[in-house]
């Protein structure tokens, strides 16, 4: 497909410029993809669209506040972005002047915060090393900003309002922005009806806003986030998969998340109920998943509303440094020396223990398996149309580096429900949501949103694809 297909026609009035008050006062475009149906309701009406048994992920990362401003070299007015952090006083950060960000500047920031460039990153990115008195956390919520989008021109009085009342590990350098529409109350009255959350991560840079450049869709190379799903939460996603209750996904970075950690499990159809509790969870039909064989016997009923909250480990004591080593989701897991990893190999593949471009999920290396032919063309990371095998899919407990792509035809693993945000014109955002809810689907959602008048963007308004 060509970026171009995935263009609208959006007037600047309807971007909107600051969040709705209260946040689930937003409004809910709600599209059926069975009957083709639409229709306009408000976000505190998802209470009326979600079953006791549905399991919500929502993605529980926290925004940096992010964008700094100085002085480079004690004579030039600078601006910085952290985009990622990879040590305790290291970020991957974009500076401007870039030009003038040499290696050996300083930046003098306060006089309690100044930092070094101490090499260059992707794309043109800035390596910094800080030097700061006191808790660092505590400096750069004295004087960070929130990094706002740059549509968004009212200056934002309270920084709350772009974060999740979920929010809870630092890291991001953008809102998971489906997710602002949520209160407390909201909330419990899911959680009352016997919605389980769940709660997953993923650290969003401001890639995942910016326009795709390439005309063809496939040539597009996706920005690297890290991400993380813990055991709890894994268990929850899985139980409801294998029990044929539904997994709604809180925005695109929820999707890229559990997608990025889904698992191939065969092609048995799921167990019975009755025979639920005797297996791991990720079992499919006879054979359980080999990254769950020997992870214990896990409670195929752990799908209460409490299952996460009383998880100390889930969002979990996470440390802000990835590794670009493939994650561990098990103890069964083989590392492979290329940066990819898969539960099994597949018949792409010549020779046994060769990689599966069916089986993978996450590119968690530079360049594709070179011995497994049509990796290259399969790969997600790389291109996201034809990954998936026909079969069943559970998702792998672990964090790691995701370079996911997901754009039609993708189908999806894990994902059954969608809640998000209207997105830019040509993103890989608005892309996705084509992947999930159909190429001519998404562009009558688009064009009706314009037409009724949504807000648009990070504190527009909302939609939920069934």
């Amino acid at each position: 497909m060509k970026t171009s297909d995935f263009d609208y026609y959006l007037p600047d009035g309807l971007i909107a410029q600051t969040p709705a008050e209260p946040r689930d006062s937003s409004r809910l475009l709600v599209f059926d993809r069975k009957r083709g149906d639409i229709a306009h309701r408000m976000f505190r009406d998802l209470t009326e669209y979600l079953t006791a048994g549905d399991v919500l992920v929502v993605n529980n990362t926290k925004v940096m506040p992010a964008r700094l401003y100085g002085v480079l070299n004690a004579s030039v007015k600078a601006e910085v972005l952290l985009l990622k952090r990879l040590a305790y006083n290291r970020f991957e950060a974009l500076m401007r002047p870039a030009r003038r960000a040499r290696i050996g500047s300083k930046i003098r920031f306060s006089d309690g915060l100044s930092a070094e460039v101490e090499g260059l990153g992707e794309d043109g990115a800035r390596i910094l090393e800080f030097t700061f008195d006191g808790v660092l956390e505590n400096v750069l919520d004295e004087i960070g900003e929130m990094p706002l989008p740059h549509y968004i021109k009212t200056k934002l009085t309270d920084k709350s309002r772009y974060q999740t009342v979920y929010c809870k590990i630092d890291g991001s350098a953008a809102a998971p922005t489906a997710g602002l529409h949520f209160t407390e109350e909201l909330l419990k009255k899911l959680k009352d009806k016997g919605v389980v959350i769940a709660e997953v991560l993923l650290n969003v840079g401001p890639g995942t806003f910016r326009p795709v450049k390439t005309e063809d869709v496939s040539e597009h190379k996706m920005h690297a986030e890290n991400y993380e799903i813990s055991a709890a939460a894994a268990a929850v996603i899985n139980a409801a998969k294998r029990e044929g209750r539904r997994v709604i996904a809180v925005g695109t970075t929820s999707v890229r998340a559990i997608e990025s950690a889904a698992e191939f499990c065969g092609t048995e159809p799921p167990e019975s109920r009755e025979n639920k509790d005797e297996k791991a969870v990720g079992s499919r039909g006879a054979e359980p998943c080999e990254n769950f064989k020997d992870g214990g016997k896990i409670a195929a009923g752990l799908g209460g509303a409490e299952a996460l909250e009383n998880d100390e480990k889930n969002a979990g004591n996470l440390t802000q440094i990835r590794s670009i080593e493939p994650r561990e989701s098990g103890k069964n897991r083989e590392k492979k020396t290329d940066g990819f990893d898969c539960v099994k190999p597949c018949g792409n593949c010549k020779s046994d223990g060769e990689k599966s471009a069916g089986n993978l999920t996450e590119i968690r290396g530079v360049n594709p398996p070179k011995k497994c032919e049509k990796s290259a063309e399969n790969a997600i990371g790389f291109h996201g149309a034809e990954a998936s095998k026909s079969g069943y899919y559970a998702v792998s407990e672990g964090s790691g580096e995701t370079r996911i792509f997901i754009y039609p035809p993708y189908k999806f693993k894990i994902a059954d429900a969608l809640i998000t945000n209207f997105h830019l014109p040509k993103s890989s955002l608005i892309m996705l949501v084509s992947a999930f809810a159909g190429y001519e689907n998404t562009m009558k959602i688009y064009e009706t949103a314009v037409k009724e008048k949504y807000r648009f963007f990070s504190f527009g308004d909302a939609t939920l694809i069934i």
